[in-house]
């Protein structure tokens, strides 16, 4: 139990800064990934004619509709389908940069570096 505590101890102390490593996380949702989303092209699929054509197409002309919902599901679906790439890179960056910790962690504790 000590050996975990002591893991736990080190790995924590790199994820909060205390310890180098901790900060690429941060860098990762605070700079890249709004950074990929700015790149994204927007202007064009929420464009007022995009989003009128979606809702007519998906439920057609239906005047008596508050909230045509079939045209805003695809709305959100393309939307969600444009920042999936980004998105996904950020994961695989922390999952990255998490994976290093664990082993500068490891490295860094008794008995589980031998």
């Amino acid at each position: 139990m000590e050996i975990c505590r002591i893991f736990y101890q080190n790995f924590r102390e790199h994820l909060d800064g205390v310890r180098i490593g901790g900060d690429k996380v941060y860098n990762v949702f605070d700079n890249q990934l709004p950074a990929a989303l700015k790149r994204l092209q927007f202007d064009r699929q929420l464009s007022m004619e995009n989003i009128r054509k979606l809702i007519i197409e998906a439920d057609g002309y239906q005047p008596h509709l508050i909230a045509p919902e079939q045209g805003y599901r695809r709305l959100i679906e393309s939307t969600l389908v444009t920042i999936r790439g980004p998105a996904e890179a950020a994961v695989d960056a922390t999952h990255s940069i998490l994976k290093d910790l664990v082993h500068k962690a490891m490295s860094e504790t008794p008995m589980i570096s031998e």
